[in-house]
């Protein structure tokens, strides 16, 4: 399985992470990868894809940007195993309101899939509830990127993201589904 790199930024995130990697677990798909070491993953320590409640772990990317996180990712390009063209960080704001940030940075053949004032290879965020950000990376980016989902998710952005910078995955979902997207 491909895994989608989780980076937690802030100390008072952490014991939010477990609940994120344990999201899917229903499924038994654990879809995400723990990056702890700004080192990389090391040969015969594979990533942490699941972490129980009460387990602790320590990570580089702790006050991090998302430029450091990103380059950090497309630094992995050829690893067959991880997304590196998304990237989903954990931060303060998440404990409060159980959202995480997906980040997408868009290859150039996307560029027909972009507003006009958007650029391809800039890492574009949205915030969703943690719950969604599954349903998001497969619904959303994951189905060959066809025109109506990831022409809604960057087009029509604004439309669907709340006061509070919550992306509505649902009601973008709704508008796709009915023929009405990108």
């Amino acid at each position: 399985m491909t895994h989608n790199l989780l980076f937690c930024t802030a100390e008072e995130a952490k014991p939010f992470v477990p609940k994120i990697l344990a999201s899917e677990q229903a499924q038994g798909i654990y879809p995400y990868a723990l990056v702890e070491s700004s080192q990389g993953f090391q040969p015969g320590q594979p990533y942490r894809d699941q972490l129980r409640k009460d387990d602790t772990f320590n990570t580089d990317f702790i006050g991090a940007s998302i430029n450091d996180c990103g380059a950090w990712a497309l630094s992995k390009e050829n690893n067959k195993y991880l997304y590196t063209d998304t990237i989903i960080t954990v931060d303060a704001l998440s404990v409060e309101d159980e959202t995480v940030t997906l980040w997408v940075y868009p290859l150039h053949q996307d560029a027909p899939f972009l507003r006009r004032d958007q650029e391809p290879e800039i890492w574009y965020p949205f915030r969703v509830h943690y719950t969604k950000l599954w349903p998001l990376l497969v619904e959303f980016l994951d189905m060959g990127r066809p025109a109506d989902t990831y022409g809604t998710l960057f087009m029509r952005n604004e439309e669907f993201t709340d006061a509070n910078g919550v992306f509505d995955f649902d009601k973008a979902n709704e508008i796709i589904l009915t023929g009405n997207g990108g």
